[in-house]
């Protein structure tokens, strides 16, 4: 059985999760369950990492937080796959300049409003986001990690482990002039020159200086070379990220495998 969203008694947390089959998964307890789909760290400005295989529950854990965070009054967005032709950084850029030269008025690129301004940003399959643009991704999930802003990111497995070391260099500079515009309107942030001046090598070393533990034991083991260093949290305030292993005991995976189910 899969997991649903149904209606829950709870005033400030009106859905709830069903049919989730902790045994399944293996790895979460109801109560854990409870607490992140009721979408609570969305209102404390918390950030939410999952990694799983397919059918694990992840976007439905993602989606029941965000319905019940959107259910008190909070704003979200969703980044969808972008598929294998299209360049992410042109849906990260207002929609307004997208086309000729990108630039609006005042001769600046920027990101859209409503990525940089919504309380809760859900971004599925974020590996192929990075896989296609590394540095506008990371560049917006930064500053809205400064603004006190929440972000979704679900991986898979697999994925998770291939994209900690892509690296994040690019030819394109209409991707970093984006993050020349949030310094140039908001002086204070950090994120942007630690981008664009300190420049992480890898995707891992990006969400390190974002504040994610990327060895957190709760998640896949990776392999690192011997060579690799901590890169340290670069933000002014040390954020909050909450992780959550799902598994890899899919329901499609054991049915592949000719598993009678249920």
């Amino acid at each position: 059985m899969y997991a649903k969203m149904i209606k829950s008694d709870a005033p400030t947390s009106p859905f709830r999760l069903a049919g989730f089959d902790l045994d399944l998964n293996g790895t979460i307890s109801q109560e854990r369950l409870d607490e992140l789909s009721s979408g609570n760290f969305i209102d404390r400005g918390e950030s939410l990492l999952l990694v799983g295989h397919y059918g694990t529950g992840k976007t439905m854990i993602a989606s029941c937080a965000e319905a019940n965070a959107k259910a008190r009054g909070k704003t979200s967005e969703n980044l969808w796959s972008p598929g294998c032709s299209l360049d992410a950084a042109e849906a990260l850029l207002d929609h307004r300049f997208r086309m000729g030269s990108f630039r609006s008025d005042d001769g600046m690129i920027q990101y859209r409003p409503e990525l940089l301004e919504a309380d809760v940003l859900i971004v599925d399959e974020v590996e192929r986001w990075l896989e296609s643009s590394p540095l506008p991704l990371l560049g917006l999930l930064g500053v809205r990690v400064e603004k006190g802003k929440s972000n979704v990111l679900v991986f898979t497995t697999r994925g998770w482990l291939r994209t900690l070391g892509v690296g994040i260099q690019t030819n394109r500079s209409y991707h970093e002039e984006a993050l020349h515009t949030v310094v140039r309107r908001e002086n204070s942030m950090s994120w942007p020159r630690v981008l664009l001046i300190e420049r992480p090598a890898t995707v891992g070393q990006a969400f390190q200086a974002m504040g994610i533990d990327i060895d957190n034991p709760t998640l896949p083991v990776r392999e690192k070379s011997p060579l690799e260093k901590p890169y340290p949290n670069r933000l002014r305030s040390k954020p909050v990220c909450q992780t959550l292993f799902t598994g890899e005991k899919s329901a499609r995976g054991l049915h592949r495998c000719g598993v009678p189910i249920g």
